[in-house]
């Protein structure tokens, strides 16, 4: 009888892990990286990401993003959206918000790896003649990531 012996780093277990906004921030006119999150016990931010913690085969992701305080020219509008990443590939995109206050949603079962990093991407789109005001993305635990 034979014995084999395998030597390596044991997969991690998956955890749940979430961050949220920790300051304002103004969303710009193209698709951008959210930036300034902090991670909630338990859980890392690399840069502007949430590290996965262990892998999962389908690891649901709730995204929400609260924004305010946006203004359209007079006869214009203000539509903003947000989209998912895992590692650099976009996996969903939120449903086209209008208006000047709101919240973003998504809500999307994927795979992910031990390491993987998520982001959001957002963008506020102004139509019309003239100014206009982007709408700011509100702090605090109405604008999270979680992933379970």
């Amino acid at each position: 009888m034979s014995l084999i012996v395998i030597v390596g780093n044991p997969i991690p277990p998956f955890q749940p892990s979430s961050m949220v906004k920790a300051a304002a921030w103004q969303m710009p006119a193209g698709w951008t990286v959210v930036p300034g999150w902090k991670a909630d016990t338990g859980s890392v931010v690399v840069g502007n990401a949430l590290k996965v913690l262990g892998g999962k085969a389908s690891a649901r992701v709730v995204v929400t993003i609260a924004f305010s305080g946006g203004s359209a020219p007079l006869g214009g509008g203000i539509s903003q959206k947000a989209q998912l990443l895992v590692g650099t590939k976009v996996v969903a995109t939120s449903d086209e918000v209008t208006g000047e206050s709101g919240t973003l949603n998504i809500d999307r079962s994927v795979p992910v790896n031990a390491g993987d990093l998520l982001t959001v991407q957002v963008m506020c789109t102004i139509t019309g003649l003239g100014g206009g005001t982007p709408t700011t993305i509100s702090p605090g635990a109405g604008t999270s990531v979680q992933i379970m």
